[in-house]
């Protein structure tokens, strides 16, 4: 709990108010217990606040008290100076950016936009409304012990118009290039650099031009499809140049290919994959990629266990072999979103304003946003709000599963596994995130207000009192 005391505490500065604090304390605390399958609901229920406290919860979120992006960035300076951050040797830390989409059915929630869904799993639907939120997290490790801390959790899509209200062009890109910027941006605060890893469906020009911008490296999956070229051949001693433009590439290579036509170049490597070591298959060659912007990258060739891969990495003095163990590692940010979704209920919430037009679900493709209809400055404020209270929730939600998570490496580090819960198949090294949750909501549960101290003081006069909970008992409604 004084860990857990420390990392909130840093985020003071992020509030004008000791009272906006007073309360993100509170809400913090209650995701660090996990709130069950409830929202704002959930947060009441979890520290047995008085049922007058939800009025505020829900006054919190909307205020103009704080600004959620401030508080994250006071929150990745806190990952940096108390997480122990994955380096690779020359020192560069480890980003991992990916996208979720989460369904929502409400009928005025901004952002709600019509979504297709790439699964393997037959229960989820092709289609679904909802939100897309992009993400990104640094790699933190501990002995055996290895996590995905969130930085940042934001809704990319379907709000270009809103945001286009107040000038903020940088959120009217698209998925791709907003997220790509967040980890580039990141990069740049981290002491030492980072690399980035990225899915295949960010593998794009644009993606790459902005890297190259910002002078940040990018791990990324590429399609077998994808056509890339060899350099153009140099002139031979005395060769006189054909007539015509100078060619910017020489012959094209697919992707695919490579593995039957240099087939003789693969050579067997030991790797660490999804945390097991396994011989491997690799290759590497640098191609030039990109239509129009013809940028030299090291493309990667290996054949696991679990079939070929290829990769391009815009480093392309990289080794190989560190290569595809980094983006192994880029499953750990779906660790990650499970635990947001499963454990802390990051999407419990639903902020929704009649401010906002109704949803068209029967809208034909390339219909205008519903968003151009709204005009009035007050309606616009209010959906901006709408936005900026999901964003808030989702905010306190990463910092919460970032604290989860360091305190479990905290344990890692001791050596050390307290019994929190009864769990069937422990972890060997150390706690898991929904153990400590259960620790949390066990000292909170069997402490009494007067024996808290630093940020958890704030639950002092929130709770319920021991007598309130007469109205609980299971004799009276026998």
């Amino acid at each position: 709990m004084k860990f857990a005391d420390r990392i909130l505490s840093k985020l003071r500065p992020a509030f004008s108010r000791e009272a906006a604090f007073k309360w993100f304390a509170c809400i913090a605390i209650a995701f660090l217990c996990g709130l069950g399958n409830g929202g704002m609901a959930g947060i009441v229920r979890a520290l047995s606040l008085r049922f007058g406290c939800y009025c505020s919860i829900e006054h919190f979120f909307r205020s103009t008290a704080f600004c959620a992006e401030t508080l994250l960035l006071y929150w990745a300076r806190a990952v940096r100076e108390l997480a122990p951050l994955f380096r690779l040797g020359d020192g560069r830390a480890v980003l991992i950016g990916d996208g979720v989409k989460q369904a929502h059915e409400g009928s005025h929630m901004p952002g709600v936009k019509k979504h297709s869904q790439q699964s393997e799993n037959s229960s989820e639907p092709s289609f679904i409304y909802g939100h897309l939120w992009g993400g990104l997290g640094i790699l933190a490790e501990a002995g055996a012990l290895s996590y995905c801390i969130p930085l940042s959790l934001t809704i990319q899509n379907g709000l270009a118009e809103a945001f286009g209200w107040i000038g903020r062009e940088e959120r009217t890109d698209s998925h791709v290039v907003q997220s790509v910027r967040a980890l580039c941006e990141a990069a740049q605060e981290i002491s030492g650099g980072a690399v980035g890893v990225l899915d295949a469906y960010f593998m794009s020009v644009g993606a790459v031009k902005m890297a190259k911008e910002y002078g940040t490296d990018l791990i990324m999956r590429a399609k077998p499809s994808y056509v890339g070229y060899e350099r153009p051949a140099e002139l031979q001693p005395g060769e006189k140049r054909k007539p015509g433009r100078p060619r910017k590439t020489g012959e094209s290579v697919k992707l695919s290919s490579v593995f039957e036509s240099d087939k003789a170049s693969f050579i067997a490597a030991k790797a660490v994959l999804y945390g097991k070591e396994e011989t491997v298959l690799i290759h590497s060659k640098k191609l030039l990629w990109g239509k129009g912007l013809n940028e030299e990258l090291l493309f990667v060739f290996a054949i696991t266990g679990s079939g070929q891969i290829v990769l391009g990495c815009t480093d392309t003095e990289m080794p190989a072999e560190t290569a595809l163990e980094l983006y192994s590692r880029r499953f750990s940010i779906e660790s990650a979103f499970k635990a947001l979704k499963q454990t802390l209920n990051c999407f419990g919430a639903q902020f929704w304003t009649k401010a906002m037009p109704k949803l068209d679900r029967y809208a034909k493709k390339g219909a205008l946003s519903p968003l151009e209809a709204v005009k009035d400055p007050k309606d616009q404020e209010k959906i901006l709000r709408a936005v900026e209270a999901a964003e808030r929730f989702a905010a306190i939600a990463c910092i919460a599963l970032g604290t989860l998570q360091m305190v479990s490496m905290k344990y890692a580090q001791a050596g050390t596994v307290p019994a929190m819960r009864f769990v069937r198949t422990a972890h060997g090294s150390a706690p898991s995130v929904e153990s400590v949750a259960a620790g949390f909501r066990a000292l909170l549960g069997l402490s009494p207000d007067s024996e808290l101290f630093g940020t958890f003081s704030k639950l002092k006069g929130l709770r319920m009192k021991p007598e309130e909970f007469d109205l609980y008992r299971l004799y009276d409604i026998a």
